[in-house]
């Protein structure tokens, strides 16, 4: 027996080719900037959405859209509407996509976005591994988008804040509860082991990032330090850092936001703000001490 979804119009769809549809324009809409909206004059009438992208300025729409297939998308709460009666892909979507595009376990990916980073596994060594990108708050806010449909995050302000976490976690400055199996170890006779140039090489990296780690955070200022420690470093979510930190709610993410430009900055991931300086040619008029304008 054929499963359908009943669409916000009453009429049904068939639930396998909903799905093939999604999938073909999700993998798109998904991108940063991308959004479906309702066709103007056109000839194929079959057609009423299109998905349009920033990489051709939404100039034209890539991909066409059946507006009964469109009606099931909202029927599954998939889409979600901002002010400019642009349709972007909901939370919802983006989980029922992971799911659909997972090989092994479905239900474990829609809580997951996997991808590879460069791990290093010791002083003069990196490693490529497949990690959860979403594991830390940082990852989360990424890859969430905001009401215009970008993300809430720029590539250049995540990249400086788990710079700024690797270094945290470098410099060994997060509590223990265990011991601390790395700590050189020494015969009864109290010389060192064989593995001592290695240890004394991971104390000097360590003492390395932790002089970066506090460079980087007396750039960023006191006012806004404590903001990127509590969610690069010790991964606080943005809701526990606003009641932490005394922040206005949903006022956390913008404090971040301009914590890690500043951060971004420092390591010459994004470019400071130019200064714009007046010529001349500008300066119409200069005003005596008690000079009024005629209007």
């Amino acid at each position: 027996m054929t499963r359908t979804i009943v669409t916000t119009n009453g009429n049904q769809v068939a639930a396998k080719a909903l799905e093939q549809e999604a999938a073909r324009i999700f993998r798109r809409l998904i991108e940063a900037g991308s959004y479906l909206a309702r066709l103007g004059t056109h000839l194929d009438k079959r057609y009423e959405y299109g998905l349009f992208v920033s990489r051709n300025s939404h100039k034209k729409p890539v991909l066409k859209l059946q507006a009964n297939m469109f009606r099931g998308f909202a029927a599954n709460d998939w889409l979600v509407e901002n002010t400019k009666d642009h349709w972007h892909i909901s939370t919802q979507g983006e989980t029922w996509l992971r799911r659909r595009m997972a090989t092994n376990d479905p239900y474990r990916a829609q809580h997951q976005l996997t991808g590879t980073r460069n791990i290093e596994i010791s002083p003069n060594a990196m490693r490529k591994l497949t990690v959860n990108l979403t594991e830390s708050p940082l990852g989360w806010l990424r890859h969430r988008k905001s009401a215009d449909g970008n993300p809430l995050l720029s590539q250049q302000q995540y990249e400086a804040g788990e710079r700024l976490r690797c270094d945290f976690e470098k410099a060994r400055m997060s509590p223990r509860i265990t011991s601390d199996i790395t700590a050189p170890m020494t015969s009864s006779s109290g010389k060192r082991s064989a593995d001592a140039g290695n240890s004394v090489a991971m104390r000097d990296a360590a003492i390395a990032a932790k002089q970066r780690f506090f460079k980087a955070l007396d750039t960023v200022g006191t006012d806004l330090c404590d903001v990127l420690i509590e969610v690069c470093c010790h991964l606080k979510g943005m809701d526990e850092v606003e009641k932490h930190l005394h922040l206005p709610q949903r006022s956390g993410k913008i404090v971040l936001q301009i914590a890690l430009t500043r951060l971004g900055q420092h390591y010459g991931m994004i470019p400071h703000q130019t200064v714009h300086h007046y010529k001349t040619k500008d300066i119409r008029h200069w005003g005596d001490e008690n000079y009024r304008p005629k209007i």
